[in-house]
């Protein structure tokens, strides 16, 4: 029997909270397995190798994005959205990015101060990948949806294949 294909989910936590439910609800519906930076278990190693041993290990990467980029960790200049969206870019991932529509009315205090980064990082995501724009947690839920389906029916089979085998060395 296959292991189920480990997907990562990169966002903010308490602006999405009810988007992320949506997403894994999503994901567990097709059998795959959803990775959370909230449920890692205790190591014995930096949270930033944490999270890069489960970039390294997920098969799938999907990005929310609203209007907060999140904290950043000691000494580092950029996010933790930053650099685990960096990490999966640079190991070639596959990407699926979801970002709120513009007219989607958003409390403030789901915002980050300084909206410049949140801007320059989704102009990022809009030059590099298909974006999706959401407007609910029921919308993002169609559109993921819709993603994994195409990606399941086009060809995650030899995609599982090769990875699993790869995982064995």
């Amino acid at each position: 029997m296959n292991e189920p294909l480990r997907v990562y989910l990169i966002s903010t936590f308490s602006d999405l909270a009810e988007y992320r439910v949506a997403v894994v609800d999503v994901l567990m519906r097709y059998g795959l397995t959803p990775i959370l930076l909230e449920n890692l278990p205790a190591a014995d190693q930096t949270p930033i190798d944490a999270i890069y041993q489960e970039i390294n290990d997920a098969d799938i990467v999907i990005v929310l994005l609203a209007h907060r980029l999140g904290s950043t960790m000691a000494g580092a200049e950029k996010s933790v959205v930053e650099l685990e969206y960096e990490r999966a870019k640079s190991l070639g991932k596959t990407i699926f990015a979801f970002v709120v529509d513009e007219e989607t009315p958003w409390p403030p205090n789901r915002m980050d101060h300084d909206l410049g980064a949140v801007q320059r990082f989704k102009a990022h995501l809009l030059r590099d990948h298909l974006v999706f724009f959401f407007t609910t947690p029921h919308d993002l839920a169609v559109k993921v949806a819709v993603a994994v389906s195409g990606f399941l029916a086009t060809g995650a089979n030899t995609f599982r294949d090769r990875h699993l085998a790869a995982r064995r060395y």
